[in-house]
Parts: structure tokens; sequence; C-alpha cells
């Protein structure tokens, strides 16, 4: 059986080169990690509710993955760490903050080029930081997170996979309200994601970001033209270069397809290497640009549109318009455009969906516009 001083002596001798060499030995290090393991609780070894940040285990993953430079050996010590403080809050139904064994798991894989995994960590890190937040868990008496859009995690998402600030603001508002509907306490991120996918909310995935580059100076110029000439052909034109913004989907104007009654103002050519938004939207995608000032698109317009997207064998179609596509939940019920969409999808498989002047705003402010879309879809397709 091993004790503290043996897993001293083990750390001590990966310090020190052999031969001019350090030498590290993978089933030492696995033997090493499940003493640690079988030590790390309340009033033991390493005791996390005491300080997270000051353990054996800690000092573990940073020798492996900072000091040594094995960051495979870093990211396993530290996934390990992390496991361990979620079986010990379980038992205990006492949180502990987690984020610095996420950051440095993330950190790790990052450095790796491992960016997947590295964004996924990132991400639970920042989800671990909105609980922290919200229940003002202490490390040592004092509230470790005070804000969470503040912490390291957030600029780090920031700066190395341009996950824009509004982007975080909305998943932190979103976490929030979950929080607060919630009787029960909420322990660590892997449960907080679930709950969040299980209300339809979306958390944030790398490709979406990988593949969105817009050009906001310039399109926040053309929108100011669109709105101060209401020229259509402009409007066109703006809902073609936005939606160009996505790598692979590549814009078709000037069209007079089908012979005037059934042409589209824009078709997309839907070409994105994104599997979940070339799935959900086909091949092609059929724009339609309404500019209504007083007025949302009715209940005939979208049912024509829908009969165009059939006729041309499209799965999608997209309506930019003023104002939001008319809600049905007022006193006059199935006139609205709302439900008519369901009705479409339902009996013709179609999806349509708008982007309007607040969606616009958005976008200007950095929402993702890959996840604005499919967040669109799932309205309609679920009734999200």
């Amino acid at each position: 059986m091993m004790d503290i001083a043996q897993v001293r002596r083990i750390m001590q001798s990966w310090r020190t080169p052999q031969q001019g060499q350090i030498r590290i030995v993978w089933n030492e290090v696995n033997d090493v990690i499940k003493w640690l393991k079988e030590n790390t609780g309340r009033d033991m070894t390493s005791d996390p509710f005491v300080n997270v940040n000051n353990t054996l285990f800690r000092d573990c993953g940073l020798l492996l993955g900072s000091q040594l430079g094995y960051k495979e050996l870093g990211a396993y010590c530290f996934k390990e760490y992390y496991e361990k403080c979620v079986e010990l809050e379980l038992q205990s139904n006492t949180r502990v903050h987690k984020g610095d064994m996420l950051n440095w798991i993330g950190r790790y894989y990052y450095e790796l080029k491992r960016y997947d995994e590295a964004f996924h960590y990132w991400i639970l890190d920042f989800m671990e930081d909105v609980l922290s937040e919200f229940y003002n868990t202490k490390i040592q008496g004092t509230i470790c997170i005070t804000d969470s859009l503040r912490a390291p995690v957030s600029e780090m998402l920031q700066l190395h996979f341009d996950v824009s600030l509004v982007n975080l603001v909305s998943l932190r508002s979103k976490i929030v309200a979950l929080l607060e509907s919630e009787a029960d306490i909420i322990l660590n991120p892997d449960v907080l994601k679930f709950k969040l996918r299980h209300l339809g909310h979306q958390i944030p995935r790398l490709i979406d970001y990988r593949s969105y580059h817009p050009n906001i100076p310039y399109l926040t110029a053309m929108y100011e033209r669109v709105v101060s000439t209401s020229d259509p052909n402009l409007w066109e034109q703006f809902a073609a270069f936005l939606l160009s913004s996505i790598d692979g989907m590549e814009s078709i104007s000037n069209l007079k397809v089908g012979g005037g009654t059934y042409q589209f103002d824009v078709i997309i050519r839907n070409c994105s290497h994104n599997e979940l938004l070339k799935s959900i939207l086909g091949d092609y995608v059929g724009i339609e640009c309404k500019l209504y000032e007083d007025e949302s698109v009715n209940v005939e317009q979208i049912d024509h549109f829908a009969m165009k997207l059939k006729y041309h064998d499209m799965k999608s179609g997209i309506i930019f318009t003023n104002r939001p596509i008319s809600g049905w939940k007022d006193n006059k019920g199935e006139q609205y455009g709302k439900l008519v969409q369901t009705k479409i999808f339902n009996r013709d498989n179609i999806i349509v969906f708008d982007i309007n002047a607040e969606d616009i705003d958005r976008i200007f402010e950095g929402i993702n516009l890959v996840e604005l879309m499919i967040e669109k879809y799932e309205n309609v397709r679920l009734g999200l």
C-alpha cells in the first residue's frame, strides 16, 4: 500500500532527470492518481472543501501538465480530480468550485491543438462560474466568483474562440433563469448542461463559431441604407451578404426562377460543413425580403412562400422582415402566422422562419447567426 510519503517521493522523482532525461511511467502515474482519489475528501489528505485550489491532487496535475510539459497527463489528472469532486458533492450535497480544474483541462487541450476538447471544457468552466456566482460558492470563506462574465474563462472564450460577450451574456441569462426555477441545488455544470438542453436551449458549439465570419461594419452600413431608403434591392443584397457570412452558404440573387409567381428574391446554396445546419435547412434555402414598417408578414404571404418552397422542393425558407411573424397567442387565433408556420411544417415538412429587425440588432451586437438560425428553426419545428 502506498502512503503520502511514497507519493511525494514519486512526484519528486518526476522532477529529477535520470541520465539527463525526465522519465515518467504511465502505470506509476495511474498508481499516484488512484491513491489521490482514495485520499481526497473531507478531513482527508486532499480536502477540496477546505481549499479546492490547494491540494496534493491539484499539485500533481500542475506538475505533470505545466512544470514537466506532459499536457495529456496534466489534463488526465485534472479530469480525475474533477470527477472526484463531483462524487464528493453528490455525497455531501455541497458545492465545490471546480472552475480551476476545468480551466486547466481546457488550457492543456488548447496547447495540444485539440480545440474541440478545449472549447468543451471551457464552456463547462464558464457554466461552473455561473453556478458559483449564483450560489455564492466560497473558497476559504470568500465568494470565489462575483461576476462570471469577467472571470478568466470568459475572456479566454472571447480571445481564443471569438465567442462574443453578448453570446455569453445570453447563456448566463438562460442559466440564471433556470436556476431561479429549480427547487434543488445544481451541483455541477454537466447536470446544468443537460437541464438547459432539456428546455430546448442551445449550448455553444465550436463549429458555429468557426464557420461564422461577419463583416459587421459593412452590414451595419448596408442596413442603415435599407432603413433610410426602403429600397427592396438593397434589402435583398443585405440578406444575401449576411447569410454569406456563414462559410459554405453561397448567395444566388437576380433570380427569375419559376416564372414570376414562383420566383425568389435570393436563393442560398448551402454548402456548409456544419452538418446540423446542412441537415435542417437543406441544400438550397429560399429567401423572401419584405419591408413592412407597421405590419407583420401575414398568413397569406407565409402560405404563398411555402408553396414556392414546395414547388422547388426546398426544405426551408427565411423571410427577412422589419417586424416578427405575427404571433398566435392572442384573440385572433389561427389567422396568426406562428400557428401557420407549425401547420406548414406538419403538412409539408417545410420550415419557414423570419429574421427581423430585432434579430438584426442582436446580430450587430455580436450574437452568432448560426445559433440564431438553429434557434429559429427549432422554435418552429419543436414549438419551443
